[in-house]
């Protein structure tokens, strides 16, 4: 399995919905790039098993009541280094995500064009602003379907690291899609 990059984890925050984040493409660009500016590669995949709760951690290591594997492809790119007061800006303008259940083969493609704000908070956090079309993944709530494709305008808070969904459900305008039920 290809190892995550730090867009690509972003990327399954934003479709997470946040599986980890780790300070997003702060790498310096290379002084040869054509545009250092420009989105970069954040194809990954990752397999999530049956959900079984992780007392460790206090949550599930599942986003679906079935092993789901979700493929990235396309592009991402975070923001250089953080704006003002810690703000970091990740957009996906050609990124996709093919969920697979891995019980049956069932799949589905979804653009997850969107763009993620995170704003970090006093407390460790960040509050997490979700444009456009992402996906989102909360790892407390596989059995009532942890992963969602919402397009609109939504908020919610991160934990700091890995970057889990905290506190209240994804609050927002817009239309909110359980990807379980796509592919059961």
């Amino acid at each position: 399995m290809k190892k995550m990059s730090s867009c690509g984890k972003l990327a399954l925050a934003v479709i997470a919905a946040a599986v980890t984040w780790q300070g997003a493409s702060a790498a310096p660009p290379n002084s040869g790039d054509r545009n250092p500016n420009a989105p970069t590669d954040a194809s990954t995949t990752v397999t999530f098993g049956y959900p079984e709760p992780d007392p460790e951690k206090g949550r599930f290591t599942a986003v679906c009541p079935f092993p789901v594997t979700i493929v990235i492809t396309g592009k991402s790119k975070a923001s250089p280094r953080p704006l003002p007061d810690g703000v970091q800006v990740i957009s996906s303008p050609a990124l996709k995500a093919t969920v697979i259940n891995g019980t049956n083969g069932n799949e589905v493609t979804l653009s997850i064009t969107g763009t993620l704000r995170l704003i970090p908070t006093n407390d460790g956090f960040f509050n997490a602003f979700a444009t456009g079309r992402n996906l989102l993944l909360d790892l407390r709530t596989p059995l009532d379907g942890g992963l969602k494709l919402v397009s609109g305008n939504f908020r919610y808070a991160l934990s700091a690291y890995p970057g889990f969904i905290v506190g209240d459900t994804p609050q927002g305008t817009g239309r909110v899609v359980d990807v379980c039920s796509l592919i059961k």
